[in-house]
């Protein structure tokens, strides 16, 4: 927990002058990143069965439904 706040506190001094650009891209990568882990962790029997794939296939199925839904 401190050492998430001292990251936030030195990110917000460090990197207030990020592009639009790269601030979209590093909260895309913690987003997957996010995803991957509560896929491994939170479905215990589907990473089981379905070994590392498991993360990396929900990353996919959720980048499929964000990029569907940016087509409506």
């Amino acid at each position: 927990m401190l050492f998430t706040g001292v990251g936030a506190h030195f990110c917000a001094i460090f990197l207030t002058e990020l592009s639009m650009t790269r601030f979209a891209l590093m909260g895309g990568v913690a987003t997957g990143a996010m995803l991957t882990m509560i896929a491994e962790t939170m479905l215990p029997e589907a990473y089981h069965k379905g070994g590392a794939i498991t993360g990396v296939s929900t990353l996919f199925g959720f980048l499929a439904a964000i990029f569907f839904k940016m087509l409506e």
